[in-house]
């Protein structure tokens, strides 16, 4: 992408976004909360505002026999059982190849 021709590596949001999602679940989860998906992409997101790159994202939790999902952009879920869908989630883009992302001047 884009990134790479000003010299900023687009993995290490991703990554650094990714990782402090995973610690806030993970914390979510040890205190007995239920695992919100949005609540995780925010306080990910806030988390990394220092960090210079952008994504999409898809984050999802299993809360019992509830799916819960968080997608922005174009990456997304599917759900199939017995090769049929049951549900697949939307892509946000502003246009074609141009998908919603979050990063450290999103708004």
């Amino acid at each position: 992408g884009g990134s790479a021709l000003h010299g900023i590596d687009p993995g290490e949001y991703a990554s650094g976004l990714m990782a402090e999602a995973h610690n806030i679940s993970s914390a979510m989860d040890s205190s007995g909360k239920r695992i919100c998906p949005l609540e995780v992409l925010q306080g990910a997101y806030e988390a990394v505002s220092d960090v210079a790159g952008s994504t999409t994202a898809c984050i999802a939790a299993l809360n019992g026999d509830v799916l819960d999902v968080c997608n922005l952009g174009d990456s997304g879920c599917m759900i199939m059982r017995n090769n049929e869908i049951l549900y697949m989630s939307k892509e946000q883009t502003h246009g074609f190849n141009y998908p919603f992302q979050l990063g450290a001047e999103s708004q």
